[in-house]
């Protein structure tokens, strides 16, 4: 947890589970369309 790549991956994780989110979301808009 104290090397850089252990500091940086909860954030890129973090952007990466909200882009997911927010595909999963545009994907459900879509469907509902």
């Amino acid at each position: 947890m104290a090397t850089v790549h252990g500091e940086l991956k909860p954030p890129v994780a973090a952007a990466t589970a909200a882009g997911a989110r927010i595909a999963s979301d545009a994907g459900v808009l879509r469907a509902a369309d």
